[in-house]
């Protein structure tokens, strides 16, 4: 009887072999500081666009996510009630996480081949992180002052220009790292420079090109080669505070334009409107205009900013905050960021900001 039960099973035990798909992934998590509750696992939909999010019960400070990773994923575990997300890479194989939930940016991650390249990359640019965690201390405590925020913004430029060299360096070295396609997605997200961006994205392994972060990487590339200095400015129709359509190549006859994205939520949008606001009323004579475009998602506060600020120039939105098309169209995915464009609305400059606003204009409308 036994000799027949025994080719049972070991049909059975072939059979679950074969259902288990070759890219399946388990995640284990231990959290001390939390008995029950829901862990929450985001990462992008491989093939198509937007974010997955699975959940897993917490029991005991333990929980398990299973599914299926046909790449190296960048995912987002949060835990209600905790802290900074922990973020990794989960692929096909085992991950594991051990951490407190008061602490999980800081969890210990252990995973697959890129989980480790990343967390090499990781400890090889943590001085650029300590150094910018730094200079956030001292933008939160200058309580506005404009020295303070002029001089924190200076040595940001100064250590981004340094994390800049090394990741450029990293990405030529790794061609076929996903670390380094995620990595340039970063570096490029906002304001990006063409030529490198270019240059970094054609050196990619055709793997990695094919792949989800590689199809981001293409579609950001295609939309800030349309957004550089030099191109016409796309086109675009949005209302105004008071409802009413207005069409940029309207708004642009005759005049040079500021495109300013910013919101009334962002605060380094707000510490930066003075600036705008002095380059408007010294130039505005001369030809200069700005169309605001707010990322707010509501009326309210948008049109409240609007007049603390003293903005005085025309502002438009969709109230779709990050969601607005327009902000897809100019590649936005950080503000402030602002476009330049000339009487004919060709973009002359980008990412304007500080004294580097009111130095253009000046050439420009001389």
């Amino acid at each position: 009887m036994n000799k027949r039960i025994l080719p049972l099973a070991g049909l059975l035990l072939a059979a679950a072999c074969h259902n288990t798909p070759k890219d399946a992934y388990t995640l284990t998590g231990t959290l001390t500081g939390i008995d029950s509750g829901w862990a929450q696992l985001r990462y992008p939909k491989t093939d198509s666009t937007g974010m997955v999010t699975d959940s897993a019960k917490i029991v005991a400070g333990k929980f398990t996510f299973q599914g299926v990773a046909a790449e190296p994923m960048f995912c987002y575990l949060m835990v209600k009630g905790g802290s900074y997300p922990a973020r990794f890479f989960l692929e096909p194989g085992t991950t594991t996480l051990t951490g407190a939930v008061d602490s999980l940016g800081t969890a210990k991650i252990s995973g697959g081949a890129t989980e480790t390249e990343y967390q090499t990359f990781k400890e090889d640019s943590k001085t650029f992180d300590d150094r910018e965690a730094s200079l956030d201390s001292a933008y939160e405590a200058s309580q506005g002052n404009k020295a303070i925020i002029d001089s924190v913004q200076k040595a940001y430029e100064v250590i981004e220009k340094s994390r800049e060299s090394f990741v450029n360096q990293y990405i030529k070295a790794h061609p076929a790292s996903f670390v380094s396609a995620y990595q340039m997605r970063d570096r490029y997200s906002y304001n990006p420079d063409v030529a490198p961006f270019d240059s970094a994205y054609s050196g990619l392994d055709e793997k990695v090109k094919q792949s989800y972060i590689g199809r981001v990487l293409d579609s950001m590339l295609v939309t800030a080669q349309k957004t550089d200095v030099g191109q016409p400015a796309p086109d675009f129709t949005l209302n105004d505070t008071a409802g009413k359509p207005v069409r940029l190549s309207d708004y642009n006859k005759g005049k040079v334009v500021l495109v300013d994205f910013w919101a009334s939520w962002c605060g380094p949008c707000r510490g930066e409107n003075p600036n705008v606001v002095k380059a408007y009323t010294t130039y505005s004579p001369k030809g200069f205009t700005v169309l605001g475009v707010s990322l707010d998602d509501k009326r309210e506060p948008w049109v409240k900013a609007i007049g603390d600020d003293k903005l005085a120039w025309t502002h438009v939105s969709d109230l779709k905050g990050w969601s607005s098309s327009v902000a897809a169209l100019y590649g936005i995915r950080g503000i402030p960021m602002n476009f330049l464009l000339d009487k004919d609305g060709k973009i002359i400059g980008k990412g304007l900001r500080g004294d580097a606003l009111e130095k253009k204009l000046a050439s420009v409308l001389q």
